[in-house]
Formats: structure tokens, sequence, C-alpha cells
């Protein structure tokens, strides 16, 4: 099985999978298989209206801003989260460099709850510009964070009972 979650908001989205990597190269730490769960915030473009007021319209959920990777090695327990990482901004559709967070490896899923309900916070540390994005969007992202983090644990746990695998290193495509 394979597939791509996504809770999408006024103007930003929150997109869900699951991740297994062959082979890394990001240091020394974190070399060899991985897998598990990866969430990325995305900005909302805007779409100018299409057709009827009866028409479907477009959603496009482009521009990365936010990862979170909650990860294993491959032959670690699962319960270790020995890869568990994030990146708290990216240039143009590249994540910048790994980052580690004890309190990340100690409860994976509630730090992710957690991040989620600080909208503004994760919008700052990637250097986004506010224009409405955090009025429009905290408070539901604040709401919808418990479910968005019970569903990568779901999707987490999948993951190791071996119930998810997909195509090795094709993230979001």
């Amino acid at each position: 099985a394979r597939m791509l979650y996504g809770y999408i908001f006024e103007r930003v989205g929150v997109l869900l999978r699951d991740m297994h990597f062959e082979n890394t190269s990001a240091g020394a730490k974190d070399e060899g298989p991985e897998r598990g769960v990866r969430l990325e915030l995305r900005i909302r473009e805007r779409q100018d209206w299409q057709g009827t007021e009866f028409a479907a319209q477009r959603v496009v959920i482009d521009r990365p801003v936010w990862r979170a990777d909650i990860f294993v090695a491959v032959g670690s327990p699962p319960e270790s989260f020995d890869r568990a990482h994030y990146h708290s901004r990216f240039e143009g559709t590249e994540p910048v460099r790994r980052e580690w967070s004890d309190r990340l490896t100690a409860s994976p899923f509630e730090w992710l709850r957690d991040e989620l309900s600080d909208l503004a916070g994760l919008l700052d540390r990637a250097g986004v510009a506010d224009d409405g994005i955090r009025d429009a969007d905290a408070a539901e992202l604040r709401r919808a964070a418990p479910e968005i983090a019970e569903k990568g644990r779901a999707v987490f746990d999948e993951v190791h009972r071996g119930e998810l695998v997909s195509e090795v290193n094709r993230p979001f495509v």
C-alpha cells in the first residue's frame, strides 16, 4: 500500500506519508537505510477562480516550508526513533540540513503535535513572511494537530509492521 495524506487549510497544507530510504548520505550520524513517516508543512497557492460558481477549483499545495522525518534506522528498534529529525526551513524545494531534538527522539508524536500547534513559530523559523497565513490557519491547524500527529503515529506503526512498502526514495510523487 502507498498513500499520501493531506490536511488542507485555507493557506497551508500538511502532507504526510510513509518513507523508505535504501541509503542516505546526510552525515556520519545517519548514514544507511531508514524508514518511517514524513510530514511537510506547505503553503497553499492562491488560484484564480475558474468556470462557474459550481465549478471544481484547483488546489495547489506547493511551497514547502517545514519538514519532520520521524525515521528509524533499518535494524534498530522502532521505538528508538534514532533517525528522527526535522528541517526548520527550505531553500526553494531543498530542505536545510537535518536538525535534531532530544524531545523529538523521546516523544516524536507529542513533539509533532506541539510543533504543528505553533504555526506562527514554524513560519517565523522558516523565514516565511506573514501575509495573513497565521490569521487564516493558526487556530484550525492547532485544532487538527492532535489528529495529524495520531495519523503520523498510525502510518509509522504500519511501516514498522511491514504493511506499507512504498517505492524507495520517491517522496510525494
